[in-house]
């Protein structure tokens, strides 16, 4: 049996210091540090939320990496040293580099990084109502299953959804229900932050007419 541990934070002030996003670093090094790694790095010090392409990055947390044609390969293990860029400049020549793009996820701060040049999966957004919710300084979620955290974020959000089953169990299949997730963002609202899941996973947001019930559910 695997357990897998659980961590939820809604912080009401970021947990590090503020810095200058736009400030330049003299200099940037990185030897035999992994890819996703050095994107998390960059995005912490660019301000920047992301989520990987979940046909990017696997199905689970650890793997597999897929080049563009969708072979699995190891990740990218980079060694570099770059001199006077800010993050921000750093983070869009980590992208160019290595064949990957930040897609812009609908009506949110939240970029998907995937390496094919497309728009993010559009879900139904206003089934979730209007966004009156005040932005969040710092969400955390660590090992979460996607339900579990759709659940703590719609809580939040005050939006009341069902989630489907299958996205809160993990499962031996290789689909969306078996994975687990981890993610920082700050500055988002819980509703676009359930939008950004919603998209990079694939997920449905339906209505039913019948009893004017809200689900997020795995597209048949």
């Amino acid at each position: 049996m695997v357990v897998f541990a659980a961590m939820v934070l809604f912080a009401a002030t970021p947990l590090a210091c503020s810095q200058d996003t736009n400030a330049v670093l003299p200099t940037i090094g990185m030897e035999d540090v992994p890819i996703t790694s050095i994107i998390d790095n960059f995005s912490r010090l660019s301000g920047q939320n992301y989520i990987f392409d979940s046909r990017l990055y696997g199905p689970t947390p650890n793997g597999p990496y897929h080049n563009c044609d969708g072979k699995i390969i190891s990740e990218p293990v980079l060694t570099f040293t770059w001199k006077n860029m800010t993050a921000k400049q750093a983070f869009a020549r980590l992208l160019k580099e290595n064949g990957l793009y930040a897609v812009e996820m609908q009506n949110t701060p939240i970029v998907q990084i995937s390496n094919v040049k497309l728009d993010a999966g559009i879900v139904d957004a206003e089934l979730l109502g209007r966004d009156t919710n005040a932005v969040i300084p710092h969400i955390k979620m660590e090992s979460l299953t996607i339900g579990a955290a759709l659940q703590q974020l719609a809580k939040a959000a005050g939006i009341k959804v069902v989630i489907d089953p299958r996205l809160l169990k993990p499962s031996d299949d290789e689909d969306v229900s078996s994975t687990i997730i981890s993610f920082r963002w700050e500055n988002v609202t819980a509703r676009q932050a359930i939008i950004a899941l919603c998209e990079n996973f694939g997920l449905d947001i339906v209505k039913d007419t019948a009893t004017d019930t809200v689900r997020i559910e795995v597209k048949k």
